[in-house]
């Protein structure tokens, strides 16, 4: 195979033998090795704490949306007497 490095040059390239597998790693392949033990560690430490902060943001929600529903029923008993307290006026009145 050859490689052009110029106009109308070319320059033949190496190529590396065919490794089989088992057989020796290249000096960078316990470094690899340990890069990606190291990736799946941070991996996993990574997805720790977004589970933590998910389920911490879950509960802040919940109480949110647990306070919001008591706001509101108390306004909804609030408009539920005044309407029944105009109904009764509305009739006695006639």
């Amino acid at each position: 195979m050859t490689q052009k490095t110029g106009p109308g040059r070319s320059k033949p390239t190496r190529r590396q033998p065919l490794r089989r597998p088992g057989e020796g790693a290249p000096a960078g392949g316990k470094a690899l090795i340990f890069a990606v033990g190291k990736a799946q560690q941070e991996l996993q430490t990574l997805r720790a704490k977004s589970d933590e902060k998910a389920k911490a943001d879950a509960e802040t929600l919940a109480a949110e949306t647990k306070n919001k529903e008591a706001a509101m029923r108390i306004k909804a008993k609030t408009n539920l007497d005044r309407a029944a307290s105009l109904i009764v006026e509305r009739i006695v009145n006639g």
